[in-house]
C-alpha cells in the first residue's frame, strides 16, 4: 500500500479498494473526457470498465458517480454507499455481471459440443452411416480430428491423419468431394484400408468444409455398403458439412475471445499490482511495464505472467 486509504468496493469478502488509485483513475478520465479522437474514446471506455471494477457497477456513469462519491464522502458512509445499504447497489446488477463473465468462460466448451451434435445428427440422417468425423488442418500446420459421432470414425479419422491416406487427404479445390465405395481395398491407402476392414467400414463419403477461418477442414461420412450415394445423399452429407464449418468456426472465434481475455487479464493484473504499489494511472503503470519489458528483451505478455504469477520484487503478498 502506499498509505491511501483502502475500503471494501462491494463488501468485506471483495479485494480492497485503494483511494488513490481510484482518484488517478477518475483524474485521467475527467482530462480526456474533454478532448477527443478514436484512441482517447477507447481509452476512456478501459478507464471506465477499470472504474466499474472497482466499484462494483456494470453501468459506466454508476460507476462514475460512485467513484466521486466515494472520493468526496466519509470512508465509513462511502463504503455503505458501495454495499447498497444507502442507495441500493441492485444485487440483480452483480448477478447480471457475473453470469455474463460465466457465459463467456464456457462459450468454448458449448461450442465444442455444437460440432458434436451436428456430427450425431449427421451420422443419424445419412443413410448406411456407422460414423461421422471432422479433421481439422489448423493455421500452426497441426492437423487434429475436431469431433467425431462414433468411435469407428474418431479411429478412422486418426488414421487419415497419421498416415496421410483417405478422401481427407485427397480432397482438392477442382475437387470438393470425395467417395470412396470400396474403403476396405483402396490400394493407395493401404493403412486406412486394414483398419476400415478391421472396423468393417466398406465405404467413405468426404465433403471440404468451406469458409474456415485461415484454415481448412474436412467432413467424413463412414459407411456400410457398396452401393454409390444417390443425390439426396450427396445433399445430405453437404448440408452437415456446412453445419459443420459453421460449428467450427464459431469454436475458432471463441478460441480467440479467450485467448484476448487470458491476455488482457494478465496484463491487467501486472498493471493493477503496479498502480497499487507504486500510485501510478493505468497508463503510466502500462508504459513501465511495456519499457521493462523492452529492457528485458522480453514481451509483455511474458513479463506480465510472470509478474502475475510470482509478484512484484520485494513486495508484500
Amino acid at each position: 500500500m502506499n498509505g491511501d486509504t483502502t475500503l471494501p468496493a462491494c463488501g468485506p469478502s471483495h479485494p480492497l479498494v485503494n483511494l488513490g488509485v481510484l482518484r488517478n483513475l477518475l483524474r485521467e478520465y475527467e482530462i480526456l473526457s474533454r478532448t477527443g479522437g478514436a484512441d482517447t474514446r477507447q481509452r476512456l471506455t478501459d478507464l471506465a470498465y477499470t472504474l466499474g471494477v472497482y466499484t462494483g457497477c456494470s453501468e459506466p456513469d454508476e460507476a462514475l458517480r460512485r467513484a466521486r462519491g466515494l472520493l468526496a464522502d466519509r470512508p465509513g458512509r462511502t463504503a455503505a454507499a458501495l454495499t447498497g445499504k444507502d442507495e441500493g447497489i441492485s444485487t440483480t446488477t452483480l448477478r447480471d455481471l457475473l453470469a455474463g463473465l460465466v457465459h463467456t468462460a464456457t462459450a468454448e466448451v458449448r461450442v465444442e459440443r455444437g460440432v458434436e451434435e451436428v456430427l450425431a445428427t449427421a451420422n443419424a440422417t445419412i443413410p448406411h452411416c456407422v460414423g461421422t468425423g471432422s479433421i481439422h488442418w489448423r493455421p500452426d500446420g497441426t492437423v487434429i480430428s475436431a469431433a467425431a459421432s462414433t468411435r469407428t470414425a474418431l479411429l478412422l479419422d486418426r488414421t487419415q491423419i497419421r498416415f496421410q491416406e483417405g478422401p481427407c487427404p485427397a480432397l482438392t479445390g477442382a475437387a470438393p468431394q470425395r467417395h470412396s465405395p470400396n474403403l476396405c481395398r483402396e490400394p493407395d491407402w493401404p493403412e486406412l484400408a486394414s483398419r476400415a476392414a478391421t472396423l468393417a467400414v466398406t465405404g467413405a463419403l468426404a465433403v471440404a468444409l468451406p469458409a474456415l477461418p485461415g484454415s481448412t477442414a474436412a467432413f467424413t461420412a463412414y459407411l456400410t455398403g457398396t452401393e454409390p450415394p444417390t443425390p439426396e445423399t450427396l445433399r445430405i452429407a453437404a448440408v452437415h458439412a456446412a453445419q459443420t464449418a459453421t460449428a467450427l468456426a464459431a469454436a475458432h472465434l471463441a478460441a480467440a475471445l479467450a485467448a484476448v481475455l487470458d491476455r488482457r487479464q494478465t496484463v491487467g493484473c501486472a498493471t493493477g499490482m503496479l498502480m497499487e504499489h507504486y500510485g501510478l494511472t493505468p497508463r503510466q503503470s502500462f508504459d513501465v511495464l511495456s519499457r521493462a519489458a523492452r529492457a528485458l528483451d522480453s514481451t509483455l505478455d511474458r513479463l506480465a505472467g510472470h509478474l502475475a504469477r510470482h509478484g512484484l520484487p520485494g513486495a508484500r503478498r
